[in-house]
């Protein structure tokens, strides 16, 4: 008769409750994942407005992905910054879609849209809406 090894029952306990906490994680993540609609009205809620930026994917991402760091601390606290990956979907190659890419959405405290880039950035006009924004009484 061969004795059972009493560290072998610990560890498949051990393993057993790592699996299920992994499986809890994974589950509660998968329902936590919020769209950007329910993002942007969160913003909102608790901001001044909140900025858009839908990124194409391409080079043409850099002079808005510059300005939105640059702003990122002036605005902090007062107006949220959500930003929309669009690498690898199918719909930003297509031509009627690519040319509205990339853009930079701006809205003010009531979610009313303010001002849209689209393609390039004026960063005169993006300052002056960010100063808007900062300065919007909610």
């Amino acid at each position: 008769m061969q004795k059972k090894n009493p560290r072998k029952k610990p560890f498949a306990n051990f393993a057993l409750i790592f699996a299920v906490l992994l499986l809890l994680y994974f589950l509660n993540n998968i329902g936590s994942r919020k769209s950007t609609e329910e993002q942007v009205s969160e913003l909102i809620s608790k901001h001044k407005g909140a900025i858009v930026f839908l990124e194409s994917g391409t080079e043409e991402d850099k002079p808005f992905q510059e300005a939105l760091r640059e702003i990122r601390t002036e605005l902090k606290g007062n107006a949220g910054i959500i930003t929309v990956r669009n690498r690898g979907k199918k719909e930003v190659s297509q031509p009627e879609t690519a040319n509205l890419l990339p853009a930079l959405i701006i809205l003010d405290a009531h979610g009313k849209e303010v001002h849209r880039f689209v393609g390039s950035l004026d960063r005169k006009v993006l300052d002056s809406l960010v100063h808007q924004l900062l300065t919007h009484h909610h």
